[in-house]
């Protein structure tokens, strides 16, 4: 048997994971991320909640990185959003030279 090969994988055949469908989503429509979806992706990604001090949740990065979230009437705020991924992307980009 053959091993699969990528150049077979299509659409229609490959299910993305929580993870994946919530960072499509957030790069997508930064702003129409759900607080507690926003929340998932930072679990799913990598990051641990530290604490919260009255509406910030501050959350740390895998490589250490400190940032403060709020929620906005359950949904997550689009700038927030926009400094994960800009974080999220960076520590991808370290991680894949190391």
């Amino acid at each position: 048997m053959r091993p699969l090969s990528l150049a077979c994988v299509t659409v229609d055949s490959y299910t993305m994971t929580k993870a994946e469908t919530l960072l499509a989503k957030a790069r997508t429509q930064p702003g129409g991320l759900s607080f507690s979806e926003f929340e998932t992706l930072w679990a799913r990604a990598g990051w641990t909640f530290q604490r919260q001090r009255g509406s910030h949740r501050l959350w740390m990065s895998p490589g250490r990185f400190r940032l403060p979230i709020q929620n906005a009437d359950g949904t997550a705020k689009r700038y927030q959003v926009e400094q994960f991924l800009d974080r999220f992307d960076k520590e991808q980009e370290q991680h894949a030279e190391a």
